[in-house]
């Protein structure tokens, strides 16, 4: 749900609140073991320092959530992830 909630923050151009969301929606997923919920968290998260100009940062949570996603057998977050790590390059 927060996670959603973030989406849409970001969809609306409020970056930093969608990142504070995106933070709690981590944590939360984390504790209540939730590894879908905590990579869609570190997807949304990298989303956001990628369009802040972080690559580096954002590629790295990107392979987190693509480790997690391989654990799990998601296989279309898999790809979707996939498909964009190559056309990211850190400085």
């Amino acid at each position: 749900m927060l996670n959603h909630y973030a989406a849409l923050l970001a969809s609306g151009g409020d970056g930093p609140q969608a990142l504070g969301v995106y933070s709690q929606a981590l944590a939360l997923n984390r504790e209540l073991n939730k590894p879908d919920g905590e990579a869609a968290s570190l997807e949304g998260i990298a989303d956001h320092h990628l369009t802040e100009g972080d690559t580096s940062r954002g590629i790295e949570l990107l392979r987190q959530a693509l480790e997690i996603y391989r654990r799990l057998g998601i296989r279309p977050d898999i790809e979707r992830i996939q498909t964009r790590l190559p056309g990211l390059a850190a400085p």
